[in-house]
């Protein structure tokens, strides 16, 4: 974790602002709340004391009520989640029309924050398996604990940049967007059956490695 919120002015923050609809402790997969969120207290949050506010955001799931503080990048974002210096993740409530202060609990927006302008950053292009693994891992190297595809984010990513290739070379659209390398992560994390038959199917021809 790093303690001091992000102030610098090249800072970049990419959302889609769909709004995720928040769960609480039980809603969460047993083996995510025993792996991932252990320190909850089962008996307070069977009651409402603890652990009520859950979200999943690209593959992962944050604690919402365990983030670093106020945000003061730029954006009306009401909390950050720091990976490294350079990264991390941003969120924020939506509001009551004609009511700034209310918020609206039962769902939250999320974004994902960068400092400095990598070129893919700025373009939403990856054009080499680096750049979309850097894209991939900018929350951190988390584990995934339900993916015959990898056990953490940094493997997953692997098998998601191959995937990610494979369906533009197919398509004839190059290089691969920000969206599909989003969609395809999901996909991978969550154990989809259509990113083995994908990558056997039409992955016998060479594909960038670099």
């Amino acid at each position: 974790m790093y303690d001091d919120p992000p102030v610098d002015d090249q800072i970049l923050v990419f959302t889609n602002n769909r709004e995720r609809e928040v769960k609480n402790y039980y809603d969460l997969p047993e083996k995510v709340r025993t792996d991932q969120f252990y320190y909850i207290n089962a008996q307070k949050a069977a009651e409402g004391e603890e652990g009520t506010e859950f979200v999943k955001y690209r593959g992962n799931w944050y604690d919402l009520e365990d983030n670093e503080g106020r945000w003061t990048g730029p954006g009306n974002w009401d909390g950050y989640y720091s990976n490294s210096f350079f990264s991390g993740v941003v969120f924020r409530y939506p509001r009551e029309e004609g009511y700034p202060g209310a918020l609206i609990s039962d769902y939250v927006i999320m974004g994902q924050y960068y400092v400095g302008q990598p070129k893919w950053a700025l373009t939403g292009e990856f054009r080499r398996k680096s750049e979309a693994i850097d894209y991939l891992t900018a929350d951190g190297n988390l584990a995934v604990p339900c993916s015959r595809y990898g056990k953490d984010s940094a493997e997953c990513a692997q098998v998601a940049w191959r995937l990610a290739y494979l369906l533009c070379r197919e398509i004839g659209e190059f290089p691969v967007k920000r969206d599909l390398l989003d969609d395809v992560m999901s996909l991978v994390v969550n154990d989809r059956d259509d990113v083995a038959y994908v990558i056997r199917t039409y992955g016998n021809r060479q594909y960038r490695t670099n």
